[in-house]
């Protein structure tokens, strides 16, 4: 078996203020040291114990034992991890009452920014959830408690169009068209919008959020060059229809004619027009098996998330122009808010 040692040297870290019993702790940390956490991963761990020492227990891939010194200004602990074999070495300073950072380093040559701070027991439920209790927060990914209570890791938006956008849906370069359900879809969230590689749709309850927004023919890292389409105020049965629009025969069944599929807007501008269906208004209203996703033309033509039962072997999203059919070039996003 693989064991993965992480040793985190963390400096002026207070065991009485960071390390208490029963209590949850919040480490992010990206691979890049310029001090500021750049899409970071986050994780969230339970500490127990008793004076200077202390051990993780909500983690059953991951166990982290450590301690202070008796001046309670340097912590040292360390992680092993049951999947490979990588030495790391974090070191900081406190940055405020609750939070601390500070560098890392691994045996791989990898290295990074970190932070550890008071998850104050807050099981955070989407990426908006996080945004409203702390404003500072920036993109990267979380973990939220999904619908059934579990933990799940997703990629959160914390700045475009006023941030809180959980990343829900993924069709990548290399998928083939032809998803018939969305429970065809892979159930390992995809956590990088800038080059995703997973197939991916959320299948639990959609009741936390509101917003939509669908992002399509994506050749660029964060979907700079993308077609968006955004809806506000959403009931929670108008983001199933969205949902379902990603899978063929889930479109036909639950939204035969365009008329029901849920109105968008190309931006969210209080001018912007609403578009009737989310389709060309030229084309008829009857709905149809050939591509999915939310959109279908309304920046141009060939202009969806992907190729649904025509020409189903194509991968990827279509390049928004005439014959502009997918050719494993670009890619699709769907968020919630």
């Amino acid at each position: 078996m693989n064991i993965k040692v992480l040793v985190l040297a963390l400096l002026s870290v207070p065991l009485h203020a960071e390390v208490t019993t029963n209590s949850k702790y919040q480490l992010s940390y990206d691979y890049i040291i310029d001090q500021k956490l750049q899409q970071p991963t986050v994780e969230v761990f339970t500490f127990v114990g008793t004076g200077q020492h202390f051990i993780s227990t909500n983690n059953p891939n991951i166990f982290i034992s450590g301690e202070t010194d008796r001046t309670e200004n340097l912590i040292h602990f360390k992680s092993i991890k049951t999947t490979n074999s990588v030495y790391s070495i974090f070191s900081g300073h406190k940055t405020s009452i609750d939070s601390y950072s500070g560098t890392w380093y691994d045996s791989f040559g990898n290295k990074g920014d970190w932070s550890l701070t008071d998850n104050k027991d807050t099981e955070y439920t989407s990426c908006n959830h996080i945004l409203e209790l702390d404003e500072s927060s920036i993109s990267g990914i979380y973990s939220l408690i999904d619908s059934d209570g579990q933990s799940i890791k997703v990629y959160c938006d914390m700045e475009t169009d006023g941030g809180g956008w959980t990343l829900i849906g993924s069709y990548p370069k290399n998928s083939s068209g032809g998803v018939e359900y969305i429970s065809d879809y892979n159930s390992i969230p995809e956590t990088d919008p800038s080059s995703p590689t997973k197939r991916w749709l959320y299948q639990g309850d959609l009741n936390v959020f509101s917003d939509a927004r669908e992002q399509v023919s994506c050749g660029t890292a964060s979907c700079k060059d993308g077609k968006s389409v955004y809806a506000t105020s959403l009931t929670t049965p108008q983001l199933d229809l969205i949902r379902y629009s990603w899978a063929y025969k889930d479109r036909i069944a639950f939204m035969p004619s365009r008329n029901t599929i849920p109105n968008c807007f190309k931006s969210l501008n209080a001018n912007e027009t609403e578009i009737n269906g989310c389709v060309n208004a030229s084309y008829n209203r009857t709905n149809n098996e050939g591509t999915i996703g939310w959109q279908h033309d309304v920046y141009a033509p060939h202009c969806w998330a992907a190729r649904g039962s025509y020409n189903s072997s194509v991968k990827g999203a279509p390049r928004c122009f005439i014959n502009g059919d997918p050719n494993a070039t670009r890619y699709s996003l769907l968020w919630m808010r």
